[in-house]
């Protein structure tokens, strides 16, 4: 059972104690007791550094204004690879309109 009023961050993956700071805030997501240590003020309201760290809390307002593919373009892996693509296409003389999809 949690002490009242004490952090309940775990610090730690091998060696754990508990915090020994006062609680001052309680977690939006998770719900847990937080000190100003272990706690980040958002726009969403306080959360605890392992709910920081984790996605967001509001949606992506994007979304649901461009498509899937508009999408892709905002994950840098997929525009890296599809620059050196283009690149390598260049290089033996291909053209996207060559390729037969079907």
């Amino acid at each position: 059972m949690q002490e009242q009023g004490r952090c309940q961050f775990v610090p730690g993956k091998v060696l754990t104690r508990q915090c020994p700071g006062k609680a001052t805030a309680k977690c939006v997501r998770c719900n847990r007791d937080m000190c100003s240590e272990h706690s980040m003020p958002t726009s969403a309201g306080v959360l605890c550094i392992e709910c920081t760290a984790q996605k967001s809390v509001t949606d992506f307002p994007g979304e649901s204004i461009y498509t899937d593919e508009e999408m892709a373009l905002f994950d840098r892996t997929y525009t890296l690879w599809a620059q050196e693509a283009t690149k390598m296409y260049d290089q033996i003389g291909l053209r996207e309109d060559q390729f037969d999809a079907s």
